[in-house]
């Protein structure tokens, strides 16, 4: 289910994940806000240099705006100042984790079609781990968890609260699984605990973004770039 390596121009071996080029005309350009300062943007930037001659480019806040993170309403806030760009979407990424707020992160997206919600919880990395294996538990994720099942996947010994970059070998071997993080990210939309879910409908208005423990919506995003078929 991987994407087509021969679609795509892989970059040199020991290259850094400084932005590569991009698509001359892209036909799809996505504004990317997300709630940590590096992991998910370390991540998109390798989608853009691995896959954006496909055709679409991600396109991020100035660093100064993403500087040290934002809380979940902070990110849907910047999404919604950001309504007025000439792009055709804009996802907003955030994470469970402690945060008080999330459903009202929630209601502040809502009514604003442009602006769409990216929500993993405990944490976005959770979707790194779908790109090697599903996750076990269908209710009461934690993110300790799912680091001490990252540590041992290829190239991500040590990863964690101290190490949350996404390296040039994580970024190898992480480009190659796109399609399987898809694969297992819908898989457990189908697990949710209040038994209304389901990746071919989506979530049900009746479930709560508290009671998706554990999932993550970041498959929607990579689905909408056209990286994998649509398995509707």
């Amino acid at each position: 289910m991987s994407p087509d390596k021969s679609s795509r121009k892989r970059r040199e071996r020991g290259g850094d994940l400084a932005p590569g080029p991009r698509a001359r005309n892209p036909e799809h350009l996505v504004y990317l806000v997300c709630e940590g300062d590096a992991t998910e943007y370390e991540y998109f930037t390798m989608i853009n240099r691995e896959f954006g001659a496909l055709g679409f480019r991600l396109d991020f806040p100035p660093r100064h705006v993403r500087r040290n993170g934002l809380t979940p309403r902070q990110v849907v806030s910047h999404a919604l100042s950001a309504a007025e760009k000439e792009v055709d979407a804009i996802w907003a990424l955030f994470d469970r984790d402690q945060h008080m707020e999330i459903p009202a992160a929630f209601n502040d997206a809502r009514g604003t079609p442009k602006v769409h919600i990216g929500f993993s919880n405990p944490s976005f990395d959770l979707w790194l781990l779908f790109h090697f294996q599903p996750y076990g538990p269908t209710t009461g994720g934690s993110s300790a968890d799912v680091h001490g099942k990252l540590g041992s996947c290829p190239a991500f010994a040590g990863f964690g609260k101290r190490d949350k970059h996404i390296t040039e070998a994580r970024a190898r071997v992480l480009a190659d699984r796109v399609g399987d993080a898809v694969k297992n990210a819908r898989a457990q939309v189908d697990t949710c605990s209040t038994g209304a879910c389901s990746a071919k409908h989506g979530h049900a208005s009746s479930c709560s973004p508290l009671d998706r423990d554990p999932s993550t919506d970041v498959y929607l995003l990579i689905e909408s770039l056209r990286l994998v078929p649509l398995n509707r």
